[in-house]
C-alpha cells in the first residue's frame, strides 16, 4: 500500500514538470529573441549614429530598446513565477507523501 501512495504522486508530479517545462521553452525562446531584436536596435542606432544624432532622435531609439528588453523582463517575471509553483506544486506532492510513508 505504501508504494501505491508513492507511486500516485509521481504522475502528477511527472504531468505537471512536463507542463511547465514546454511552456517555459517556448517562453524562453520569445525572451531571446526580444534580446535579439534589442540588441539589433542598438546596433542599427549606433551603426548610424550621425543620422540619430542629427535628428535627435537619442530617446526614441533608446524607447525602442527598451520597449524590447521590458517585454523580455515581463516575460522572464512570468516565466519564474509559474516555475516556483510548478515547483512548489511538486515539492509539497512529494512532501505529503513521504508523511503518508513515513
Amino acid at each position: 500500500q505504501l508504494s501505491m501512495v508513492a507511486y500516485t504522486t509521481v504522475l502528477p508530479i511527472m504531468h505537471v514538470t512536463e507542463a511547465y517545462a514546454k511552456w517555459s521553452g517556448r517562453i524562453n525562446r520569445q525572451i531571446y529573441q526580444h534580446y535579439s531584436d534589442a540588441m539589433s536596435a542598438a546596433n542599427e542606432a549606433i551603426a548610424n549614429v550621425r543620422t540619430v544624432r542629427a535628428f535627435s532622435a537619442e530617446p526614441a531609439e533608446a524607447s525602442r530598446v527598451a520597449g524590447h528588453l521590458s517585454t523580455a523582463l515581463a516575460k522572464g517575471i512570468r516565466d519564474s513565477c509559474l516555475g516556483a509553483l510548478a515547483s512548489m506544486f511538486n515539492n509539497y506532492l512529494d512532501l505529503g507523501a513521504g508523511v503518508l510513508i513515513l
